[in-house]
C-alpha cells in the first residue's frame, strides 16, 4: 500500500536493556482497550472512600455518623459509582501514557508476549529502572514505533515538536 496504512498497527521492535534483548510486539486494538481499562482502574472508588469516611471516629472513640447516616452515605456512593463514566477520556490516556508509570505499563504490555519474566507492570518497572534518561528516551521511540502512532503522525515527539513550533514567542 502506497499510503502507509499497513503501518498503522506499528512494527515490532527489539531493544537492549542491561545487556538483554527484549522483543516488543505490535500494539493491537485489544492492547489499547487494556490501557483504557487500566487508566479507569486508577480512579478512586467512591464506595471505598465513603466507607472509610463513614467509619471515622472522633477523639472520644465515638462514630461521627449514625448508622442511618452511614447507610445513606454508602447508598449515595453506590449511585455515584453507577453513574460514573467507565471509559477513559483521551486526555486521561494521553497523560498516563506520557508518565513513567505509563511507560512501565506499556513496556510490560509490548514485552510480555516474548519475555514471560516481564509478568506485570511492576516487573517492567524494575527493568526500566536500570535505564538512564537517554536510554529511556530511546526505548520510548521504539515503543512509539511499535504503536504505529508514528505512521499516523500522532507520536508524542511529533506532537511536542509541533507544539514547540507553534508556541508563541
Amino acid at each position: 500500500m502506497a499510503d502507509g496504512l499497513k503501518n498503522i498497527a506499528g512494527t515490532p521492535a527489539t531493544v537492549t536493556i542491561g545487556g538483554k534483548e527484549y522483543r516488543l510486539t505490535q500494539w493491537t486494538p485489544e492492547l489499547i482497550g487494556e490501557v483504557e481499562e487500566y487508566v479507569v482502574s486508577l480512579r478512586p472508588n467512591p464506595i471505598v472512600k465513603t466507607k472509610e469516611a463513614a467509619g471515622v471516629i472522633d477523639a472520644d472513640g465515638k462514630p461521627l455518623f449514625t448508622p442511618k447516616e452511614q447507610q445513606f452515605m454508602i447508598s449515595e456512593a453506590i449511585k455515584q459509582t453507577a453513574m460514573m463514566n467507565h471509559s477513559a477520556s483521551q486526555e486521561e490516556v494521553s497523560c498516563f501514557m506520557q508518565s513513567y508509570n505509563g511507560s512501565c505499563f506499556l513496556f510490560w504490555a509490548v514485552a510480555r508476549t516474548h519475555q514471560p519474566e516481564i509478568n506485570s507492570p511492576t516487573t517492567a518497572r524494575k527493568t526500566l529502572d536500570l535505564l538512564s534518561k537517554q536510554e529511556m528516551d530511546l526505548l520510548e521511540v521504539d515503543m512509539v514505533r511499535a504503536s504505529g502512532m508514528e505512521a499516523l503522525g500522532n507520536s508524542p515527539s511529533q506532537t511536542q515538536g509541533e507544539a514547540a513550533e507553534t508556541a508563541p514567542e
